[in-house]
C-alpha cells in the first residue's frame, strides 16, 4: 500500500504547512540577507558569534526579527509569524514542530480547531480535547516522523561532540570546552543537527509549487 493511501488529509494538511513555511522563510532570508548585507549562509554563524543586533525591522520596515538561541522570530505588521530555525550549514529549510505549530496558528488557525483533527486525534488517545494547539501539532509531526515524511537533517554530525566538555558556573554562566577537530561553526551545526526536514518521499506527495532545490541551502 501506498503512503499516501496511508496519510490521512490531516497529515497531509501538517505535512503542506511544513512545505509552506518554507517557502515564507525562502522570502525572508532573502530580506535578512538583504538587511544585512550577508549571504543567506552566513547570517546564522554571524548571529551566534554576536556579530548582528539581536532585533530590529528588516529593510522593508514590515517585518520585525528578533534573534534568540538559535534561531529569528519575524512577525508582520499585520500579525503574521514565522520562526526561521536555522539548520547545519546556515540552511533554512530545517524546522522543529514549535515552528510548525507557530506558523499553522499564524496563517492557518482553523486547522487545529476542525472536527477533522478531533476526529483523527480521538484514534490516536483516550481524550484529545485535553490537548493544546502545540500538542496537537507535535503528536501529528511525530506522526510523519514515524512515516519518514519528517527526517532529521544531519543525525550524523551529534558524533562530533565525542570529547566536548561542558563546565558551569553558578546559576548561568556555560564554558564549552572543545576537542581540537572541532571548530565553533561545525559545533553550532551539532547543535541543530536534529531539526527536521522534508524527507524526498515526503516532498513526492506535495505540490510541484516549490522544490527541494529552491528552498535548501546546500550543506
Amino acid at each position: 500500500m501506498s503512503i499516501m493511501m496511508n496519510l490521512t488529509s490531516v497529515e497531509l494538511n501538517v505535512l503542506t504547512a511544513c512545505q509552506e513555511a518554507l517557502q515564507e522563510k525562502q522570502k525572508l532570508i532573502h530580506l535578512l540577507s538583504k538587511t544585512f548585507r550577508l549571504e543567506p549562509q552566513n547570517i546564522f554563524y554571524h548571529w551566534i558569534n554576536g556579530k548582528l543586533p539581536q532585533h530590529g525591522y528588516l529593510s522593508n520596515k514590515q517585518w520585525k526579527y528578533f534573534f534568540h538561541g538559535l534561531e529569528c522570530d519575524l512577525r508582520h505588521q499585520d500579525g503574521r509569524f514565522i520562526r526561521m530555525e536555522f539548520g547545519p550549514g546556515g540552511r533554512i529549510d530545517t524546522f522543529t514542530d514549535w515552528g510548525i505549530y507557530k506558523y499553522i496558528t499564524s496563517f492557518k488557525k482553523h486547522w487545529l480547531t476542525s472536527i477533522d483533527v478531533d476526529s483523527y486525534l480521538a484514534k490516536l488517545m483516550a481524550s484529545p480535547e485535553s490537548l493544546d494547539n502545540y500538542q496537537k501539532t507535535s503528536l501529528i509531526v511525530n506522526r510523519l516522523k514515524d512515516l519518514k515524511l519528517l527526517v532529521p537533517v544531519a543525525p550524523e554530525l551529534a558524533k562530533e561532540l565525542n570529547g566536548c566538555h561542558v563546565k558551569t558556573f553558578g546559576a548561568s554562566e556555560m564554558v564549552v570546552q572543545l576537542p581540537k577537530h572541532l571548530t565553533d561553526r561545525k559545533y553550532f551545526d551539532t547543535r541543530v543537527c536534529n531539526r527536521l526536514i522534508i524527507a524526498a518521499k515526503g516532498w513526492q506527495l506535495l505540490p510541484a509549487t516549490a522544490s527541494q532545490s529552491s528552498l535548501a541551502i546546500e550543506y
